[in-house]
């Protein structure tokens, strides 16, 4: 069957376009994929970093934490330790930042925090301690709750990209 020249013209260029768009998008199909897990790789690489130092200010902030347990502070040993958690809390919120604004929020702000009883703290039973620093010791325990339950719910040390 014979074709005239406009019609066989249409067909070749018809079918050199659709040629050409079936490549882009098998090139582009496994260039998407391919990209998107070279992508995904230094994502899930840099989440992990930043997990791992939460976990890290979290084992910091125990640490501070456990150092007002231990007597009643007054004067200058209690606002050094004062100091101490307002840095490490403002080192907290910028990592859990970088992780998820949202993270970072919901360790921020803690709403109706229970009060530790001195009597059941080992350290502090029968000592007598300021209610600023059962304060700090009550929302700085908070906070470590909540991180601990964060890096749980996120740390997948399974997981892969």
């Amino acid at each position: 069957m014979e074709c005239s020249f406009d019609t066989c013209l249409f067909w070749t260029i018809s079918f050199e376009a659709l040629l050409a768009a079936l490549l882009t998008l098998i090139v582009g199909g496994l260039g998407a994929y391919f990209a998107n897990r070279i992508y995904r790789i230094p994502k899930y690489e840099a989440q992990q970093r930043i997990l791992l130092k939460l976990a890290e200010l979290r084992t910091e902030g125990v640490g501070i934490r456990n150092d007002g347990m231990k007597d009643p502070l007054e004067g200058q040993l209690f606002d050094d330790w004062a100091t101490r958690i307002i840095y490490w809390e403002q080192r907290l919120y910028e990592k859990a930042e970088e992780f998820s604004p949202v993270e970072k929020e919901r360790l921020k702000t803690l709403d109706l925090v229970p009060i530790l009883n001195p009597n059941e703290v080992l350290g502090l039973q029968g000592k007598t301690i300021s209610p600023a620093q059962l304060k700090i010791l009550s929302e700085t325990n908070e906070t470590l709750k909540r991180l601990d339950r964060m890096l749980e719910n996120k740390f997948r040390p399974t997981q892969s990209p």
